[in-house]
């Protein structure tokens, strides 16, 4: 996906490592919050939509960016 938004070779390097920039820093703050939600009684469905609410917000916005980029290249289906 991130390769796709490049506007040129020279770009897909330095989009990779600001996506796995991105990767790595919320597998390093996200896993703890998810912790903290869980708690010591185990209440499980408190990890479980917040990590389905980032999975969504992520997903929206490669959407809105894919969409961005489709538009400025003029690829946009009808």
């Amino acid at each position: 996906m991130f390769i796709s938004l490049a506007n040129g070779f020279n770009e897909i390097g330095i989009r990779m490592g600001l996506a796995f920039a991105i990767i790595g820093f919320a597998a390093l703050i996200g896993t703890p919050i998810a912790g903290a939600l869980l708690g010591p009684e185990l209440t499980w469905w408190r990890p479980i939509v917040f990590s389905g609410i980032i999975v969504l917000a992520g997903c929206t916005m490669l959407t809105i960016a894919r969409g961005l980029q489709a538009r400025r290249k003029r690829t946009m289906l009808p």
